[in-house]
């Protein structure tokens, strides 16, 4: 009987140990992996942060790539940064996107684009034109920051900025964040909740880093 209560209190004494460190582990998780969503002012203000296992040369490379195809070659862009984002026309219960060009135009260095957006037995917006801007607002050999301004886009979105960092830890280890922020136009404004956004494009832009951060490991291989 001793020994069994010995035994008892000694794996007792063990509980807060093990305890703390499920709480650290899962605390270095969270600041790794994260997206959060907040509703300020009229707009719907994303963050999402992933880890990239990648060189700088790859991440680097990433970003050109995607500045350069979303202004001219829209279809490369879905085999990779937009894939699995349903951007294509894809069924969804709320929204359907379906992104159909992107031009970027040499004179005014912008990139006009078109879409659909659908909402499904309720009403169609046939060929949104989008206007905006992509650049490189940063670039060091800590840090590269890549900036999206949409300055138009009829019926859809009052304003709207992204902007992409992927900051380096290491030679290896690097940090993708992408912050977004949304202001709908009047009609979207009122039928986008703030469950409807996290349903319909929390998740969306979540998978975009994602992706990034696929690609980035895949050339580095």
């Amino acid at each position: 009987m001793y020994y069994l209560f010995h035994d008892f209190m000694k794996k007792l004494q063990l509980t807060p140990f093990f305890l703390l460190c499920a709480v650290f582990v899962e605390i270095a998780a969270s600041q790794h992996e994260t997206i959060e969503t907040r509703y300020e002012n009229g707009r719907f203000i994303t963050s999402c942060v992933v880890p990239i296992e990648a060189s700088e040369k790859a991440t680097s490379s990433i970003m050109d790539d995607f500045i350069v195809q979303f202004g001219s070659d829209l279809p490369q862009l879905f085999t990779w940064a937009f894939k699995g984002m349903g951007l294509q026309g894809e069924g969804d219960e709320l929204i359907v996107y379906h992104l159909k060009s992107s031009e970027y135009d040499e004179k005014t260095k912008m990139i006009h684009g078109k879409m659909d957006a659908i909402i499904p037995k309720i009403i169609t917006f046939r060929d949104i034109g989008i206007d905006g801007k992509m650049y490189k607002k940063e670039v060091s050999n800590k840090r590269i920051v890549v900036q999206y301004d949409i300055l138009k886009a009829t019926n859809f979105i009052k304003e709207a900025g992204a902007t992409f960092t992927i900051t380096r830890e290491n030679d290896t280890n690097a940090l993708c964040r992408l912050d977004v922020q949304v202001k709908f136009g009047w009609f979207f404004n009122i039928f986008i909740t703030q469950k409807r956004y996290r349903q319909n494009l929390e998740w969306r832009f979540e998978q975009l880093a994602k992706n990034l951060k696929e690609e980035a490991m895949k050339r580095d291989l």
